[in-house]
């Protein structure tokens, strides 16, 4: 069928953004909006809360430069070479990134922020503490705030269906 109908080259930008998009939901709704509840359970109890806020690209392959879950697990390990292109800014991400995790074990405060305020890495090798409310998970978090718990299973399933995931609403692999 792919010889019948090759895909377009190069592929237009905007199956490039459904693509990055429908990628990028999945880690937008099991991971960081799953935090985002988290922390701010744990404000409304006054708990202290250190949130960070990833957007530094994975370093590796043209087709992954982007954030997404675990990506942040070789600058925090610290036990990879990054590829030429990317190892400043990957470096300086892995220098503040381990320097604040080692605070926070140590029983230490990791990093200055105000309510509303998450400690970001990235992209491209930026590290300052900023507004939540500039994250690019924001208006995926706000649309997920609004749809019930099932709406988000089927949500998932259908997104994840298209790329190959796991169909949570049975018990059964996909095809």
């Amino acid at each position: 069928m792919h010889s019948l109908f090759p895909p377009p080259s190069p592929v237009p930008a905007v199956t490039k953004r459904v693509h990055d998009g429908t990628l990028q939901f999945p880690s937008d709704l099991l991971v960081s909006f799953s935090n985002h509840r988290i922390a701010t359970t744990w404000r409304s109890k006054n708990k202290q809360v250190y949130e960070y806020n990833f957007d530094q690209p994975n370093p590796w392959g043209p087709q992954n430069r982007r954030a997404h879950h675990a990506a942040e697990m070789p600058s925090l390990f610290g036990n990879y070479t990054f590829p030429e292109e990317t190892y400043e800014a990957m470096s300086k991400v892995q220098a503040a990134m381990q320097e604040h995790f080692i605070s926070f074990i140590r029983g230490d405060v990791p990093f200055e922020a105000a309510d509303g305020q998450a400690m970001k890495y990235g992209p491209v090798g930026k590290v300052a503490v900023g507004w939540k409310k500039d994250s690019r998970n924001v208006r995926a978090w706000k649309v997920m705030e609004g749809l019930s718990r099932d709406e988000l299973v089927k949500t998932f399933d259908v997104v994840g269906g298209c790329i190959g995931h796991f169909d949570f609403s049975s018990d059964r692999p996909p095809k």
